[in-house]
């Protein structure tokens, strides 16, 4: 549909990783880039939802939020790593899907909303957050003192600051904008860049770090040169 609009002709595709979709969609793109099949790739992280939440649950519907963000991307060599972890199940963030009419299906019909195990997902996003970074860094040779911000997932204001605790790091060095949007899953980060931007904020060779967790369960974190 948005291909449609913007009245062009090329590939398009969905990528369904949840939370950490942004970083996945980075990753496919540099893959397109590096066989040189693409001049420029645009990758958009949008999200709605209001509409898969249960407003009858407190515990999970005032947390997310919709939004939606997006980068244009070129060629060069400013994507410097990534890293991924997945870790398949529903049991502590489960979204079921619409049976349908289906006069075979015998299972059980749970409610299409989410249902999030709280504490267990606090868990596995500080966990995640706090090994994926570390393990970037050490991959290539940095310290958190040679990146510029670090731009997480906006998943929510404790996790970021439990991680700035466990790695040491101060707050500042984080964006957050949480407080005004919610969790908006994978658009949280290039909503979070484009503010950024906006702000001023971002400098040619600037070294970010772009962390995201959640539901999957997948983890997955980048290094960009702005």
């Amino acid at each position: 549909m948005i291909q449609n609009i913007l009245g062009l002709d090329c590939m398009t595709m969905d990528i369904n990783a949840a939370c950490s979709a942004f970083v996945f969609t980075l990753e496919t793109a540099a893959g397109f880039f590096a066989r040189g099949k693409v001049k420029k790739v645009l990758v958009i992280g949008a999200e709605r939802l209001s509409r898969i939440v249960d407003w009858e649950d407190r515990s999970t519907c005032v947390i997310f939020g919709d939004g939606a963000g997006a980068v244009v991307l070129g060629e060069g060599d400013n994507y410097l790593d990534s890293v991924f972890h997945v870790k398949g199940g529903d049991n502590v963030i489960d979204i079921p899907q619409l049976i349908g009419k289906s006069p075979f299906y015998e299972g059980e019909q749970k409610k299409p909303y989410i249902h999030m195990r709280g504490q267990d997902t606090f868990k596995f996003a500080v966990n995640a957050i706090c090994h994926d970074t570390k393990h970037l860094l050490k991959q290539n040779g940095l310290t958190f003192e040679d990146i510029k911000y670090i731009v997480p997932h906006q998943a929510n204001q404790r996790i970021i600051d439990f991680a700035s605790v466990m790695l040491k790091v101060p707050k500042e060095k984080f964006y957050v904008n949480i407080d005004r949007y919610g969790n908006t899953s994978s658009a949280s980060i290039p909503i979070a860049l484009d503010e950024m931007n906006r702000k001023g904020m971002l400098q040619k060779g600037d070294l970010l770090l772009l962390p995201a967790f959640g539901g999957g369960l997948a983890s997955a974190a980048c290094i960009v040169r702005w």
